[in-house]
């Protein structure tokens, strides 16, 4: 006699989840909006030819939920509705199911190291989300481009973890040469990157003074950290490309890039990605400060040695601001430096207001002052030079 096996009609799933099959709905992917099956997961780990999206990740999904009885009495409804904190917020439909193969990295978790077996199988299927957010940014986005008739559209991936002196030449660089920019702002990764908002809130304020708003447009990919250590730049090309992008930048450190050179050209192991979906690639030289030309310049462009040089690593700079420190402006604009100082050191003075008016001039007029003022303050007064 056949055991009645348990329909699962709805699991729940966490915001990391719900934000990726978000964007594999819009067919950011190339998967037309579904999850993939079996075949279509093997055939991507044993494919030749990159055209066929072979990567060192798979968007096998394997939802994160936890059973309440033993998986071998469960099966799937043919509709699987999403939930997100008891909040039904999409469905995968015509579902079917195989096994679990932690040999393979999904994309759900890709800087996630899995040794012990998976209990839950992988689900493949039609997704639906219904109050999906990347879907009304890509919208807004290609209203955008319609409106001003943009044909050079370049993309790129911004960290922003902080956002340093380098990420400023690099976006004005790419901005110069295109009518339009998709910055995707990416989630960090470290074990010790800058909150998410106050990401966001840095870029945001750097945006609207300094880059010029209508030659930009600015896509948030909050939980998701597939793009974060850079790894698989696979998925950034199609991910550029399903946006709208003709061309994609990248920074020469990206390592996930694979540069070799042949006659003395250089070649990248995305190249025949690139030109299978025509997106250009530009691979742009590290900017480093230069104590002997006294100015940044790219280390192509420097003839001095490495021992001049003043590099932007953002695990430095996010120590020194962890530590409290203020970074030098010649790493980092005082604005966003006393921002994350702010956030990361909330309450740090017992009377802000007592230090800001013994310290500082005013114009006679009491201003209730924060720790951000405080701190654009002693930065401005650090770089003040005396004079007898």
């Amino acid at each position: 006699m056949e055991l009645i096996k348990n329909k699962i009609k709805e699991i729940n799933i966490s915001e990391k989840e719900l934000s990726i099959l978000s964007l594999i709905e819009i067919n950011s992917f190339n998967t037309n909006g579904f999850l993939p099956n079996k075949e279509e997961v093997f055939k991507a780990f044993n494919t030749n030819t990159i055209s066929e999206n072979i990567s060192t990740c798979t968007l096998a999904f394997s939802p994160s939920f936890e059973l309440n009885s033993n998986l071998n009495n469960c099966v799937f409804d043919k509709e699987v509705v999403l939930k997100l904190n008891d909040k039904i917020v999409g469905k995968i439909t015509k579902t079917c199911t195989f096994e679990n193969d932690k040999a393979y990295t999904s994309i759900f978790n890709a800087n996630t190291c899995k040794l012990s077996k998976e209990l839950n199988p992988c689900l493949s299927g039609k997704i639906e989300i219904f109050d999906n957010e990347f879907k009304k940014v890509k919208l807004a986005l290609n209203k955008k481009i319609a409106k001003d008739n943009a044909k050079k559209i370049t993309a790129l991936l911004l960290n922003a973890d902080p956002i340093t002196r380098a990420h400023e030449r690099m976006l004005r660089w790419t901005i110069d040469k295109a009518d339009l920019v998709i910055i995707f702002v990416v989630e960090g990764y470290d074990s010790n990157s800058l909150n998410y908002e106050a990401k966001r809130e840095c870029f945001e304020y750097y945006a609207k003074n300094f880059l010029p708003l209508e030659r930009i447009f600015p896509v948030y990919l909050k939980n998701i950290d597939l793009f974060s250590p850079y790894l698989d730049p696979n998925y950034e090309c199609l991910l550029a490309s399903s946006f709208g992008a003709n061309k994609l930048v990248i920074g020469q450190n990206h390592q996930g890039l694979g540069l070799f050179y042949d006659n003395n050209l250089a070649h990248t192991a995305i190249d025949e990605l690139s030109r299978k979906s025509g997106l250009e690639l530009i691979v742009l030289p590290e900017f480093v400060f230069c104590n002997k030309c006294n100015v940044m310049v790219s280390t192509k462009s420097c003839p001095h040695g490495a021992h001049h040089h003043i590099k932007y690593r953002s695990s430095m700079i996010r120590e020194m601001l962890h530590s409290g420190l203020i970074p030098p402006t010649v790493l980092v604009r005082k604005e966003i430096s006393a921002k994350l100082l702010a956030h990361l050191h909330p309450n740090r003075f017992k009377n802000v207001q007592m230090i800001y008016d013994g310290l500082f001039p005013s114009n006679g007029i009491i201003e209730k002052r924060s720790d951000e003022d405080l701190y654009k303050e002693l930065i401005t007064l650090y770089q003040t030079s005396y004079m007898i």
